[in-house]
């Protein structure tokens, strides 16, 4: 039931299905209420779960990193309330309410509850959520999914388990989830401790973001030669072990979208973007115009399949070892210099932890119910906007 400055109160039932839970049907019901709020608004939210209340203030932390995030139970549904929050400028406050204790709106809540098990509006979720770029990418069909798939569980070594593995296996997902500790991301985790340095380490001209870092223009002329050498290399073991004719081979690597940029001469083309096929390679997805290099060059489909995925690796690991190990070993000189340390960072979420907690939880009288407030704050704020709403909902 929502209760807004008029004097009709809005009220809905549902249901929702899949594993359903009493903390699941409160989470459903936080996101359905939140939903109808309009911009800028203050929302006071009563429910006698506590654990939905700490969920919520875990949820909302900016310390908690994306590993911790996907531990919570039905984190799914929290990331929505956050994301709606964060887009709508809410400010939230979760109250608790003593259960079955005769406050006449959480009876009312609770017959709304009870009219959920009939009702016939079922509350869904959406949970496959996939990147912008890669979903524009295959809605192109420019991702060759059979083989970033086989790429995904590609072993270099003998041995099924290694250091070596382990490491490589963490940089493909952070890779293609855009996950890499770049400046952006480790400002919004510790911006005390990172205040002052938010530039990309080689041209110090924009901000360095997991986009950003693979598509800055000094990083490119870098890279260039080291990426023609790699084409002369590919064009030299093709013609050694191909089975069938290479009469076009030449032609297919100069045309070829993810080489044209470092072939042409400088300035004949525009740098590479976020929608370029470079890009998509940069973060370990196999394109169709990398697999087309080999096809009908090879008789036997192990074969092909072997060599797409081993040039592909030597290709990203080219990559990465002139852009992302100098950024890294200047990023870690500078640390040096900062006194950073990883003691650092586990002093810092212990130190803020502390403050969260007075600032969070204020002192209490001793027959007040605990609350939890968040905040997020926008720039756009409209201070003179009055509106206050109070949401009771409960869902089965």
């Amino acid at each position: 039931m929502i209760q807004p400055s008029t004097l009709s109160p809005i009220t809905f039932s549902g249901f929702c299905k899949h594993f359903p839970s009493s903390t699941k049907a409160e989470a459903y019901a936080i996101c359905t209420a939140l939903l109808i709020c309009p911009p800028r608004a203050k929302v006071n939210i009563y429910t006698y779960s506590l654990c939905c209340i700490n969920t919520f203030q875990t949820i909302t932390q900016r310390l908690v990193t994306p590993r911790r995030q996907l531990k919570i139970p039905n984190y799914n549904i929290w990331f929505i309330i956050a994301k709606i929050i964060a887009v709508n400028s809410l400010t939230v406050t979760l109250h608790k309410v003593k259960a079955h204790s005769g406050n006449v709106h959480n009876d009312k809540a609770n017959f709304l509850a009870k009219a959920g098990l009939t009702s016939i509006h079922s509350i869904e979720l959406n949970y496959y959520t996939t990147n912008s770029v890669l979903k524009q990418a295959s809605f192109h069909q420019q991702i060759d999914w059979s083989m970033t798939e086989e790429f995904f569980k590609y072993n270099l070594h003998d041995r099924p388990t290694s250091h070596k593995l382990t490491k490589f296996r963490a940089w493909q997902r952070k890779m293609v989830n855009n996950l890499l500790p770049t400046m952006d991301i480790l400002y919004r985790r510790y911006p005390t401790l990172f205040k002052d340095k938010r530039t990309c380490w080689t041209c110090d001209q924009h901000e360095e973001t997991n986009d950003s870092l693979w598509l800055c223009s000094v990083n490119l002329e870098i890279l260039c030669p080291h990426i023609v050498q790699f084409i002369q290399d590919l064009k030299t073991d093709i013609r050694q072990t191909c089975d069938y004719g290479d009469s076009l081979l030449e032609q297919e690597l100069n045309n070829n979208s993810i080489f044209k940029f470092f072939l042409q001469l400088r300035g004949n083309l525009p740098l590479p973007t976020t929608n370029s096929i470079f890009y998509l390679t940069a973060r370990q997805i196999i394109t169709h115009d990398f697999s087309y290099i080999f096809r009908e060059k090879y008789k036997h489909k192990k074969t092909l399949h072997n060599k797409i995925l081993s040039k592909f690796y030597e290709l990203t690991q080219l990559i990465k070892r002139i852009i992302w190990k100098p950024r890294n070993d200047t990023f870690k000189k500078w640390k040096v210099a900062q006194w950073i340390t990883k003691h650092s960072y586990k002093q810092y979420r212990r130190k803020t932890k502390k403050t969260r907690s007075h600032t969070d939880h204020p002192q209490q009288h001793k027959n007040e119910e605990p609350t939890t407030r968040y905040h997020f704050s926008n720039v756009y704020r409209n201070t003179d906007f009055q509106f206050y709403q109070i949401a009771f909902f409960r869902s089965l």
